[in-house]
């Protein structure tokens, strides 16, 4: 073999560069550890120039057979030394020069061509791996991680086929952890990503990844109850919006759980106060009624053994369902009750103290029985005092009556009954007294004794004009102007109690003529009105109330 560059010969121990001249040689198949590199042109040292030759004197030749012999193998040598230029050296040359031109279009980053080069050159030297190794790169830089990892495999320890093998190798994990990553199996991805940190954004992605599978493991946490640990799992996770969600919900389930414990301890005020803080636990807000509750009930209990029954009452009635609260209520209520059946006797407040008594809540109260009547009795009596006072005679008669001998009430009953009134016309209505007809009204002698209302009607009202009263058998004659009237009659034969309640309930009340009977009455005309005769008079009649009277 010879340099490519000065043409000396070379051995196999020359190595990489020749010795003569320092240009790189052609790669040769080694055995050695180190993986072959490939030739690249290196600049020709120049010689330096030798001093020249001192002249020597030709000698001359013995003429002869000697001479013509060594003449004959002189030139034999040049023709062989020519013949083996052309046919040897010279396409060696040829080779070299386009091994490193090969070599120059790998550089360049121009596989497709090298690997053409390094195609013509067949077997020489390690072409054939050239060719292999530029076809991987081109693959390589074409995205074809496969091929090309499939091509540096092959190629063994050849150059820095081991590095791009392996960078082929972390291409095709990146795209599949990728893919991966895409399908949403963020843990298997992150295993990938971690084994190639330098390939592109691999850390990055790994990054996420992480976030990610935190972020499963806290939900799985969370869904189990370990609210604490996916709260821990959650600290470094940034990035995802649902993870702010499951954050806040753990908390609010930690707070929960601590507010459950100080519930459990019965440090209900305590629970309340970390309860308010809580959200998006639904359990929460029952237990926070619970402590409000109880909260309650504590300070109605303080209310009821300091003996404010009405406070600790409205309190206990706030939460009948804790505890005893609905007993301790009644007995609050029981309590209060009497205290005001008590002010109300004191008082002599006789109609609030029966209705206190009269309530389920005194039935236990000392001498109930006694202080009923004792009331009801100066209740009635009271109540028939104010009604006789009014007027109302047969109603305080009543009263009293009903009283029997307590105190003066029999007394009381007999001055409600009054004198009946003479027969004749007890009032009449100033405006009304004209004298444009004459109006007789008759009575039968049947007992009865008959008090008259006689009413003016105005549209739709009445305007009272005369009381009458008259004796069984008697006959009234009265004036009146003319007119539209309305005759009511209330007969008796019992007691009189006045013109307020006449007759009591043991009395008639009518309206002559019927229930919308109008009399009409024209000037200069005598009316004769008769009652009690052949069903009801000579008009006859419709019932009415006393009230209604």
């Amino acid at each position: 073999m010879f340099c490519p560059n000065c043409g000396k010969p070379l051995s196999v121990e020359d190595g990489l560069f020749c010795p003569s001249c320092g240009a790189r040689l052609p790669q040769r198949k080694s055995t050695a550890a180190e993986p072959p590199v490939p030739p690249v042109d290196a600049p020709a040292k120049k010689r330096p120039p030798s001093a020249p030759a001192k002249a020597k004197k030709p000698k001359k030749k013995k003429k002869g057979g000697a001479g013509l012999l060594a003449g004959l193998i002189g030139g034999g040598l040049v023709l062989v030394g020519l013949a083996l230029f052309f046919l040897v050296i010279r396409p060696e040359l040829q080779r070299v020069r386009q091994y490193n031109e090969g070599v120059d279009l790998l550089n360049e980053k121009d596989y497709a061509a090298a690997s053409d080069l390094f195609a013509e050159l067949g077997n020489y030297a390690d072409s054939a791996q050239m060719v292999d190794y530029a076809t991987a790169m081109e693959a390589m830089e074409a995205g074809n991680y496969k091929k090309a990892a499939n091509l540096f495999s092959d190629l063994g320890d050849f150059m820095d086929a081991p590095e791009q093998l392996a960078k082929a190798k972390g291409e095709l994990l990146y795209a599949d952890a990728l893919a991966t990553m895409q399908q949403g199996n963020y843990r298997e991805a992150l295993a990938s990503f971690e084994q190639i940190p330098t390939i592109r954004d691999a850390e990055e992605l790994a990054k996420t990844c992480r976030n990610y599978v935190a972020f499963e493991d806290a939900q799985a946490l969370y869904a189990s109850g370990s609210y604490r640990e996916a709260l821990a799992r959650l600290k470094d996770v940034s990035g995802i919006p649902e993870a702010e969600d499951l954050r806040r919900q753990c908390e609010s389930w930690i707070v929960y759980a601590d507010a459950k414990a100080k519930y459990d301890a019965g440090a209900y005020q305590e629970a309340l106060t970390l309860l308010e803080g809580v959200r998006d636990v639904p359990e929460a807000e029952s237990l926070k009624k619970d402590c409000e509750d109880r909260v309650i009930y504590a300070k109605a209990l303080e209310k009821y053994n300091a003996g404010d029954y009405q406070e600790a009452a409205d309190l206990f009635s706030q939460v009948p369902k804790v505890e005893n609260a609905s007993t301790l209520l009644k007995e609050c209520q029981k309590k209060v009750h009497f205290d005001k059946i008590q002010v109300a006797l004191s008082r002599e407040d006789w109609k609030t103290a029966l209705k206190l008594l009269n309530d389920s809540l005194a039935k236990d109260y000392p001498d109930r029985a006694n202080l009923r009547q004792l009331c009801q009795n100066r209740v009635q009596y009271a109540e028939a005092v104010q009604a006789l006072s009014e007027g109302k005679n047969y109603t305080a008669y009543v009263a009293f009556t009903a009283l029997g001998d307590y105190e003066d009430a029999a007394a009381k009953a007999k001055s409600c009954i009054v004198s009946k009134p003479k027969n004749g016309e007890l009032y009449r209505n100033s405006k009304y007294k004209r004298n444009d007809c004459d109006q007789i009204l008759v009575m039968p002698n049947d007992g009865y004794y008959t008090y008259m209302k006689i009413y003016a009607k105005k549209g739709n009202s009445e305007e009272l004009v005369s009381t009458l009263f008259i004796h069984p058998g008697k006959t009234l004659k009265i004036h009146l102007p003319a007119g539209e009237y309305i005759i009511k009659a209330a007969y008796g034969k019992g007691n009189w109690f006045g013109p307020e309640e006449m007759f009591g309930d043991d009395g008639q009340y009518i309206r002559a003529g019927g229930s919308t009977y109008v009399f009409t009455r024209k000037s200069g005309y005598e009316y004769t009105t008769k009652f009690r005769v052949g069903g009801g008079g000579n008009t006859g009649q419709a019932s009415v109330s006393r009230d209604g009277f």
